[in-house]
């Protein structure tokens, strides 16, 4: 047989494709793989310097807000914070957000306005039976709240007491005294967390002292008065900053007593939401306005 040297030349062209083809083909893997690395490392370095000035947003809202609060005076539903030309600038404690800066906002809510599970039995009662969906549960809480607190073994209608929590194999039993935290209702025996979900807007822990329905979410204010237009006047009002104690009072015939005063206590719950590109952070503190100590005010609460 008679070699012909263009037949064997063709047979190596026909090997080398595949061999470029392959070779081809891992390299855009590799280049592929390289480049998909490279772009998540790029975005995770920009998700922390995101988070890092979000964090470093949130604290200098924080330190404004802290600085205003100290140099400012409390009205009816208002602090008024004196400007450096001398206006006066009112920023609202009813919980509407205030724009600190380019997304950054802060809220802040009046504690007098708030209800307390330490010491609000009646209110934490009317708020859940307006909005919390299962109320054959209501009063077990209510009473079940009550013997964890109390400082005796008598067991309520619808509480528990420690031989109810042993019975169940519960790993608590009633404190005896006061909850510690808000977070501490969850040990509760038989308690639905959506309880928390229903009212935790209008919840406090530290609510000391007297109410001031001047700074009451529309949600409370609406267990307080069934009259929807009347609610409605007064929270647009409050918005316009029309709003005074003697016309609250002629609104609603309210008069003023020992538990409900027209004016803050001088506790604040601050709430401060950073934003930056995808990263966002939260402060969250509870604050008494105060000179004693020579202070111009100390924290209570601290959550981030």
């Amino acid at each position: 047989m008679k070699f012909s040297p263009s037949s064997g030349l063709s047979a190596q062209n026909g090997f080398a494709v595949p061999v470029v083809l392959v070779i081809s083909m891992i390299i855009i893997a590799i280049a592929t793989s390289i480049t998909y690395t490279v772009r998540q490392k790029i975005r995770i370095a920009e998700e922390i310097i995101n988070r890092g000035k979000a964090y470093t947003k949130s604290y200098g809202a924080l330190n404004t807000v802290l600085y205003n609060l100290s140099t400012s005076t409390f009205n009816t539903y208002a602090i008024d914070v004196r400007q450096p030309n001398g206006d006066i600038l009112k920023w609202n404690i009813y919980g509407k957000p205030i724009e600190i800066e380019k997304g950054v906002t802060a809220k802040l809510r009046d504690i007098a306005g708030m209800i307390s599970p330490l010491f609000d039995e009646t209110y934490l009662s009317l708020m859940l039976n307006r909005y919390y969906k299962k109320p054959e549960m209501i009063q077990t809480f209510i009473d079940t709240l009550a013997d964890w607190q109390d400082m005796d073994d008598f067991t309520r209608l619808n509480g528990a007491e420690a031989y109810d929590y042993k019975m169940a194999r519960l790993q608590c039993s009633p404190r005896n005294f006061f909850i510690q935290t808000i977070d501490e209702l969850n040990l509760l025996k038989g308690f639905d967390p959506e309880i928390l979900n229903a009212i935790k807007g209008d919840l406090t822990y530290w609510r000391a002292g007297h109410l001031n329905c001047m700074t009451m979410s529309p949600e409370m204010l609406s267990v307080l008065f069934l009259d929807a237009n009347l609610v409605k006047t007064i929270v647009e009002s409050r918005d316009q900053w029309t709003l005074t104690s003697g016309i609250f009072r002629q609104l609603t015939g309210i008069l003023e007593t020992d538990e409900l005063i027209l004016f803050p206590r001088g506790w604040l719950k601050i709430e401060i939401d950073a934003t930056e590109g995808n990263a966002t952070d939260h402060i969250e503190v509870v604050v008494l306005k105060s000179q004693k100590q020579r202070a111009p005010f100390w924290f209570a609460e601290w959550k981030r």
